[in-house]
């Protein structure tokens, strides 16, 4: 996650928060992701936002070949950068985020 939005940013991932968390650990918080995001970004003047299958750059959510949740960036709906050392990008898309200018 946070590899995908320094290359969506153009800035070192070095410069982003650790994003990673697991939905499915007792203590999730569902606020939290968007909390930490919306602190991260507003300083830079951007926003969150879910969208279907937006136009433009976007962050791509969900299930990873390695039995887990992860995240690539898209551009226009397709895959066109996984962070990951592998590459193997995700088996399904299910929701993106863009970063949305304020």
């Amino acid at each position: 996650m946070s590899a995908c939005i320094a290359s969506i940013l153009e800035i070192p991932v070095s410069d982003v928060p650790n994003f990673c968390c697991v939905k499915e650990h007792p203590q999730f918080d569902p606020n939290w992701f968007c909390n930490m995001a919306n602190n991260f970004l507003a300083p830079r003047g951007f926003k969150p936002r879910f969208r279907k299958k937006p136009e433009g750059y976007s962050v791509a959510f969900g299930m990873g070949p390695r039995g887990h949740r992860h995240s690539c960036v898209a551009l226009d709906g397709e895959i066109v950068h996984d962070p990951h050392p592998d590459r193997t990008g995700l088996e399904t898309i299910t929701e993106y985020m863009i970063l949305e200018k304020i």
